[in-house]
């Protein structure tokens, strides 16, 4: 019985420890289709391509778009390029409410604002998904700037859903 003590400890341990790591994450390829890769998501190069936002190839799969801002404490807003976005599957809890977003970095749609904040996904399944900021200190489900609840996109076969400028003061 102990051990079993001892052994939980130790892995509530390491996944603490590596939840502490600043270190950026790799960007990932989406494995699964249709999540494709926006021309955005590059994020290795100095200069990053500008966000295109396409028509949806279907009325099977939806396009997001929007133009992310940082509000710092000083000084004038900023885009904030090359920012890693998620959108994250919706759970439920039993009674059929929303309870949380879930994101993987391996399975769900990524992409990554251009040098002016803009960011697209293509080609995403309808559906509602959580808007999600990967940062430093983790991965954060934004908020609607308007309203302060969180940011979830009904995504629309055959439809462009722009979010416009979501302005945010991060404090990392």
């Amino acid at each position: 019985m102990r051990f079993a003590r001892v052994l939980g400890f130790l892995g509530v341990l390491l996944l603490l420890l590596s939840a502490c790591s600043t270190d950026q994450p790799t960007p990932v390829a989406a494995t699964a289709a249709p999540l494709a890769q926006t021309p955005a998501a590059d994020t290795t190069t100095a200069t990053r391509q500008p966000a295109i936002v396409q028509t949806p190839a279907s009325d099977q799969v939806g396009t997001v778009t929007g133009h992310i801002i940082r509000l710092p404490t000083k000084g004038d807003p900023e885009p904030l390029a090359g920012a890693p976005l998620y959108l994250g599957a919706i759970l439920k809890n039993p009674d059929g409410q929303d309870r949380l977003v879930e994101v993987s970095p391996e399975t769900s749609p990524k992409t990554s604002a251009d040098d002016q904040g803009r960011f697209v996904f293509s080609n995403i399944p309808p559906g509602r998904y959580g808007l999600m900021l990967d940062t430093p200190v983790g991965t954060l489900l934004l908020n609607n700037p308007e309203t302060g609840g969180d940011l979830i996109v009904e995504v629309t076969g055959g439809k462009v859903l722009d979010l416009g400028e979501l302005k945010y003061q991060l404090d990392y």
